[in-house]
């Protein structure tokens, strides 16, 4: 199975981030109000990951709202993992799933685990998770989105003519 088809990259990219992000003081290591940009490197490259840490309203109920956003590494996203083919928000839990999520559990706070959900759109390339500790008004989101590496560039420009000349304008 080629890599970017399986859930196991987003695995791959937040245990990269982790080495420069405790998850499990994550809500203590934060100053609410900023935003925090963290590079860590991945496959040879250096990415950037997010943490945010912000009162919000959310779903019609003010929080502390922290988010830590990630590159997907060009993961490919595919109904594999959509457990519901209508809405495409739902995520199968088979066993690439399991462990992605078991991972996460087992490094994050437990007062997190109240309550869960967890969203998975292939339509609009979105993977977010969300963890909540209900007594203090907190939520804790990890998602994915596409991105480039830090100092990818695109250099090769063609001009009209080479173009015409490549593909018989």
């Amino acid at each position: 199975m080629l890599v970017k088809l399986n859930i196991i990259t987003l695995h791959d990219v937040l245990v990269a981030f982790e080495k420069n992000v405790d998850l499990k003081t994550i809500s203590s290591s934060y100053t609410e109000g900023e935003k925090y940009y963290n590079d860590f490197e991945f496959e040879g490259k250096i990415w950037r990951g997010t943490v945010d840490n912000r009162k919000a309203n959310f779903r019609g109920e003010f929080v502390r709202f922290i988010s830590v956003k990630l590159p997907n590494d060009g993961f490919i996203y595919t109904s594999k993992y959509a457990s519901n083919k209508t809405t495409h928000d739902d995520l199968v839990f088979d066993d690439d799933v399991k462990a992605f999520l078991q991972h996460i559990t087992s490094k994050i706070d437990k007062k997190y685990l109240e309550q869960t959900w967890f969203s998975y759109n292939y339509n609009f390339n979105k993977v977010e998770l969300y963890f909540k500790c209900k007594a203090e008004k907190l939520i804790l989101h990890i998602g994915y989105d596409y991105g480039s590496h830090i100092g990818y560039t695109q250099k090769k420009t063609y001009s009209y003519d080479e173009l015409k000349n490549m593909l018989d304008l």
